[in-house]
């Protein structure tokens, strides 16, 4: 749904606040997992090279040089333009040798992209001076001739394919939801202004309060998701981004069901257009109830801030179901916007 920053895992925030304050410190770090696993990258500025591994993303990779600088700027243009399907957006500049890394982030910072850019030594290009590509499947599907158009097309259609994932539990906001008989996988909540597409072979429930929709998963797959707004809940420190504060809120309404404490793995900032939210992964212990063990949970929050509503969306569901469905749920949760077109 949205460019992503990644902050980093929750165990790595230590280090990454070494890195703000100390960014001599910054090494290569080699990928663990995605199209690039076993390869070094560098971040610049506030980046995590961990944006690399997104299983969907949208990529400019070009050689160190003034006329592919220019070629970024329009690509960070792309991804806050209004018509075209938001996914996480980054780039990355291949340099001839490690000294370049230097420049480029001078570069980098006093043309003031926002967008996650990367720098390696690793041969990205194949002899070429850039690539446009779309990272997708576990694979990199490049658009030739800096073919903004045709990366638009792609990235919808994409986004728009999610497969079957989840099912909700009720929460504190939710009162008695009825069935949409529609089906329509679109779902736009009119009162509250956002909007989502459910999966293929879902149906969904609209909450009587109007406050959004709970997901009627297809039988067998024990995920939970549901997607909802209510009026901004504020914090005593004035320097907490309200989304935060929401999330915070929502994992503290989790403790209840919880046998210990929330763990909250990643915390990534996203932004979508110009509005800027946040997104966690979380997991914990759900109790169990009448007689059934206690299980492991992973979940997914993402929350946004508009003129005073909170909107956010949520999957939840057993950690080993949740791990086998987390490409559908990433898909999912991109279709989701904090405004209505």
């Amino acid at each position: 749904m949205t460019m992503l920053i990644f902050f980093g895992r929750s165990m790595r925030l230590s280090g990454l606040a070494l890195l703000f304050l100390f960014p001599f410190l910054l090494r290569a770090e080699i990928l663990e997992k995605g199209i690039w696993a076993g390869k070094d990258f560098k971040a610049i500025g506030a980046g995590d090279v961990l944006v690399a591994e997104s299983p969907l993303a949208a990529v400019f990779i070009c050689k160190h040089g003034t006329s592919n600088y220019d070629l970024l700027t329009k690509f960070e243009s792309w991804t806050h333009s209004p018509d075209h399907t938001a996914v996480p957006a980054f780039a990355v500049i291949v340099l001839d040798n490690e000294e370049q890394h230097d420049v480029a982030e001078e570069v980098i910072t006093q043309r003031g992209f926002k967008i996650p850019v990367l720098t390696t030594s690793e041969d990205l290009l194949d002899g070429s001076q850039y690539r446009l590509a779309l990272i997708s499947e576990n694979q990199l599907k490049t658009f030739p001739d800096f073919d903004l158009a045709a990366l638009t097309q792609a990235v919808g259609t994409v986004a728009q394919a999610s497969s079957p994932i989840m099912t909700v539990s009720q929460t504190p906001e939710t009162t008695s939801p009825r069935k949409n008989q529609a089906r329509n996988p679109l779902y736009v909540n009119q009162r509250y202004e956002f909007s989502i597409r459910w999966p293929k072979g879902w149906d969904y429930k609209v909450a009587r309060n109007g406050d959004g929709a709970v997901g009627i998963p297809p039988e067998g797959l024990p995920l939970e998701a549901r997607v909802w707004a209510a009026p901004e809940i504020k914090s005593d420190d004035p320097s907490d981004p309200p989304p935060y504060v929401q999330i915070k809120d929502y994992l503290n309404y989790l403790k209840t069901q919880a046998r210990g404490e929330i763990q909250v793995e990643s915390k990534l900032k996203v932004f979508d257009g110009d509005i800027e939210g946040r997104d966690y992964t979380y997991s914990y212990v759900r109790a169990g109830k009448e007689g059934q063990p206690d299980m492991k949970y992973r979940g997914r929050i993402q929350a946004f801030v508009v003129d005073g509503i909170a909107k956010l969306v949520c999957v939840e569901g057993p950690e080993e179901v949740f791990k086998q469905n987390s490409n559908e749920i990433e898909k999912f949760i991109y279709t989701f916007h904090p405004f209505i077109e």
